[in-house]
């Protein structure tokens, strides 16, 4: 049981250290090998910029997400000066049944940015709205902010050279949680830094969805190849896209941020129910975007394909877990007597309960881990979308 228990937690952190930091620097060697290959864009220019903002019953969170953005926004011109850009914020809203209309509407009377609604007259959905957010957009750059996230008030002067480079379409802020703790800020700091490293091959093709900025002319080739089709995870269907199709421009992660990131959100802890419906939600978008879009991106796009295999990878992490797990029991089972192996055992599970019910992070990682569990049975949802929901 003791050899049992090595080669099960051996294999499985193996496979989990591969597919979180190996990929990355897997693509990043490819790049360093084959050479940049950058193709800026003749036309290039940063004089406009519309922020959309989807909502849906979004009343006790709407308001300080459009104060946050206005900041920026004021920031940006004082910076600037004569040479500020038009700034536009634009809310979809999708069949909102409380006042999130009306949070607006005070909002905007007294901004110093223009600040304007629009209904989503179709079938409700994120990627619904999405789409009619971006195809009413005629700025030069768009970005799509989350209801809920708050943006540092320097975030778009540290952003604006590069938006204002010819190479770019794209750029994702770093985030962080408002409410994270230790264990959550490690892995968030583990996740900056393998962005960094996916900086050297042009960017990721995964990216946060509390806010991203992407090239507007760019981003409506991707909309446009994208369709109609309901897809769930739009933080990675769209940098994918644009990556594959744009692979002499970057896609650029900002890190940074006078809180640790560039983008937080207001604070709200998840429960057990809505984080479970959120998980399942992104492991059937993951399931979607894998079976449709990664060999034909990859085709295009080699390094597309190294960088998007983290995430391939990453939608099994749960039988990973589970590996290392069971190799961790059967290697103390193997290792002690049955009674030491008992109170073992015992005490793991009764730090394991304290951690989850004091921790917020574990009792969302549980949720992932449960529904990264759930990838066979949910193959069906990603054809059908059957009780997938885009809140």
């Amino acid at each position: 049981m003791l050899t049992t228990g090595i080669v099960l937690f051996l294999t499985g952190s193996s496979a989990l250290v591969l597919a979180t930091i190996g990929v990355p620097f897997v693509a990043w060697g490819f790049s360093w090998f084959r050479g940049p290959r950058p193709v800026p864009l003749s036309n290039a220019r940063s004089q406009s910029l519309e922020i959309l903002v989807p909502a849906h019953n979004e009343e006790a969170v709407i308001a300080t997400t459009l104060t946050s953005l206005v900041r920026a926004a004021e920031k940006l011109k004082a910076h600037l000066g004569a040479e500020t850009p038009q700034v536009l914020i634009r809310v979809g809203m999708d069949h909102c049944s409380d006042r999130t209309a009306d949070e607006i509407e005070k909002l905007a009377r007294n901004s110093s940015v223009s600040i304007r609604a629009i209904e989503n007259p179709g079938a409700a959905g994120k990627w619904n709205v999405l789409r009619l957010l971006i195809g009413a957009a005629s700025a030069d750059w768009v970005a799509l902010v989350d209801s809920g996230s708050v943006w540092d008030e320097n975030l778009l002067v540290a952003a604006w050279p590069t938006i204002s480079a010819s190479d770019t379409v794209g750029l994702a802020p770093s985030y962080l949680p408002k409410k994270a703790g230790l264990l959550e800020k490690l892995n968030w700091g583990l996740e900056h830094f393998l962005k960094d490293i996916e900086n050297h091959s042009g960017g990721p093709v995964s990216v946060h969805g509390a806010s991203v900025l992407y090239r507007n002319e760019c981003l409506q080739v991707a909309m446009r190849e994208l369709g109609s089709f309901g897809w769930l995870n739009d933080d990675v269907v769209i940098p994918l896209t644009l990556r594959s199709f744009f692979p002499g421009l970057k896609l650029v992660y900002l890190r940074g941020g006078n809180a640790g990131a560039w983008v937080s959100d207001i604070g709200l802890v998840s429960e057990v129910s809505v984080e479970m419906g959120r998980r399942r939600r992104m492991v059937v978008g993951n399931l979607q975007w894998i079976a449709n879009l990664f060999v034909k991106s990859g085709s295009r796009n080699v390094q597309v394909a190294l960088v998007a295999s983290r995430r391939v990878f990453r939608l099994l992490w749960a039988y990973w877990a589970l590996m290392i797990a069971t190799g961790s029991v059967f290697s103390i089972l193997g290792a002690l007597e049955l009674k030491d192996a008992v109170l073992a055992l015992g005490a793991l599970a009764a730090l394991f309960a304290a951690v989850f019910l004091g921790s917020n992070w574990v009792r969302r990682v549980s949720a992932a881990l449960l529904s990264g569990l759930a990838v066979p049975s949910l193959l069906r949802d990603a054809r059908t979308l059957d009780g997938i929901k885009w809140v």
